[in-house]
């Protein structure tokens, strides 16, 4: 599979193998009663679980995708960061660790598995 983010939030995800594109996916983060739209800025596929992903965007929010259940495909949002987050990196021996990076000055790390932030 290969994804791809655009500036509207919209992240679309093609099988290679199939050459077809799925339902494109669209993130809206609700904060406060509000849909937000904000440019995704990262994308990456967990090096453990092929089915599991990971998105940042411009709002610092940080989205953990399940690829399996096309039906409910976000599996979590962390609101995490005051500012853009602007990396993230999955544990490369666990299927367990997320870890993210924005422009506010912090990284924070998560259980993607029970989905919360791990201190």
């Amino acid at each position: 599979m290969i994804a791809s983010g655009s500036a509207d939030g919209q992240l679309i995800v093609r099988n290679l193998i199939e050459g077809s594109a799925d339902q494109p996916f669209r993130a809206e983060v609700i904060l406060k009663d509000r849909s937000i739209k904000s440019a995704l800025t990262v994308c990456k596929f967990s090096m453990t679980k092929r089915h599991v992903m990971a998105t940042a965007y411009e709002s610092g929010v940080v989205v953990i995708w399940d690829l399996q259940n096309l039906e409910k495909p976000i599996r979590h949002k962390f609101f995490a960061h005051s500012q853009e987050c602007t990396g993230l990196a999955f544990s490369p021996v666990n299927n367990l660790l997320l870890c993210s990076a924005g422009k506010d000055g912090r990284i924070h790390f998560f259980d993607i598995v029970d989905c919360k932030e791990v201190k």
